[in-house]
């Protein structure tokens, strides 16, 4: 077989971003392959968090890429628009939102009487005038954050998204607020998740997608190495440009004898299931929810619950962030996280909850999340700078981007979320439109 030239190689059919991307730059008409999952050495996704897409991307909408990707209707995309919702729960306070603003200051008016007033003025200030009133809004918010600590608590959890991105709130506290407070500028309404009656998993409909558009699937094993204006996949195909898609293309890249990325995972979601019946899940409890319920618990939990549409049986997943490298506390975090539950349904039996977890068993789930590049389930920090000049002698450098796409070089760039640049789905989502605007 000839050797063929791409425009664009994507590393990774996982996630949905990647996969937009690729279809939208096949359908302007480039040379785009795509390198499955499977043959950097991932095994297929089971559960995980489940995929909310935002709507608004700073000032575009989601529902603009879509149609730039050849979706020409939204219910062609296999995504269907819900109401944006989220619910932080604390031990004197409730706070659930639907995406409404109504609905947000009627809480934070509840919840927070004393308060209300000038935390509705902050984000009223954010939304009139955004770049002049950050260190102002960053100020007064320290503010009531020693007046009452549980507002710090909220902001924190709603910040972070559900993860530990932005935990250290004592030493990084201004980054948190500020992710929050521009969180406030492009208020949403709505949040997209795949069709229930879809039949497959997103990724690969997405996948498919991008085939009828015109991207190819490389099949063959790659090793990737870099020859002047290109990288080499293997003896058929070589690329201009490497987009990664999954954690495992991240692996792999960072096994090229010209790549050195220093990064470590600091931790991991544990997932632990809970049954019981539709009587015993309180009526206020939403489908998302994070809880914090001490003083002395470190991260907020996470709970998603799956209400029976028959009145049978439900399921919760208690999710607990756990150390990646020190599993000494394992164990009792996840004790921890069920006394926590208990409180917050203190009719919940105990035979609801399966047998406690070993340390053997949850090494084996710690394992199965990074076989199958669960993301979401990953805190991933880079411990170092990485060595600019070595990978800029040896990467290609015909024609670099602007600076605010989300690179790891000037031939590299990351298509999925938390892992270096994006933060969030927003942040990969709207990156990927700025690299197809690019283009």
């Amino acid at each position: 077989m000839q050797e063929q030239n791409l425009d664009f190689c994507f590393l990774g059919d996982t996630n949905p971003e990647g996969l937009l991307l690729a279809a939208g730059l096949a359908r302007r008409g480039y040379a785009v392959g795509i390198v499955s999952s499977g043959q950097l050495g991932e095994l297929p996704a089971q559960f995980s968090w489940p995929l909310l897409l935002p709507e608004r991307l700073g000032e575009h909408r989601l529902d603009e890429f879509l149609f730039r990707v050849g979706f020409f209707r939204l219910e062609e995309s296999g995504l269907t628009p819900e109401r944006l919702q989220a619910q932080y729960v604390l031990p004197k306070r409730r706070l659930s939102f639907d995406g409404l603003a109504p609905t947000w200051t009627r809480e934070a008016q509840r919840e927070f009487p004393l308060l209300s007033e000038k935390i509705i003025k902050i984000r009223d200030s954010m939304r009139r005038s955004s770049n002049r009133s950050v260190s102002k809004s960053l100020s007064q918010l320290t503010q009531l954050i020693r007046q009452d600590p549980d507002v710090g608590r909220w902001i924190t959890m709603d910040a972070g998204q559900g993860r530990l991105a932005y935990h250290d709130f004592a030493s990084d506290q201004s980054k948190t607020l500020e992710k929050w407070l521009w969180g406030l500028v492009w208020p949403e309404t709505k949040c997209y998740r795949p069709q229930k009656n879809l039949g497959q998993p997103l990724a690969s409909f997405l996948l498919e997608h991008a085939k009828k558009w015109g991207a190819k699937m490389i099949q063959e094993p790659t090793e990737i190495s870099s020859r002047f204006s290109s990288f080499v996949l293997n003896s058929n195909w070589r690329a201009k440009n490497l987009m990664i898609n999954s954690l495992g293309g991240f692996r792999s890249l960072a096994k090229a004898p010209f790549a050195d990325f220093s990064h470590e995972i600091t931790h991991w979601l544990y997932f632990d299931r809970v049954r019981c019946s539709e009587e015993m899940i309180p009526e206020p409890l939403e489908e998302f929810c994070q809880f914090h319920n001490s003083e002395k618990q470190e991260f907020p939990y996470i709970l998603h619950t799956q209400r029976s549409s028959y009145g049978d049986e439900s399921e919760m997943r208690l999710g607990v962030w756990l150390k990646f490298q020190d599993s000494s506390h394992w164990i009792s975090q996840v004790e921890d996280a069920r006394v926590s539950l208990k409180k917050l349904m203190p009719f919940l039996p105990s035979h609801c909850f399966s047998s406690l977890p070993s340390l053997l068993d949850l090494n084996e789930l710690k394992g199965e999340t990074i076989r199958r590049g669960e993301i979401d389930r990953l805190i991933i920090w880079k411990s170092s700078e990485p060595k600019w000049d070595f990978i800029t002698r040896w990467m290609p450098k015909w024609g670099a981007a602007p600076a605010e796409l989300p690179q790891i070089s000037k031939r590299v760039f990351l298509c999925i979320p938390f892992l270096g640049g994006p933060s969030d789905r927003r942040e990969s989502l709207l990156s990927c439109f700025k690299i197809l605007e690019h283009f």
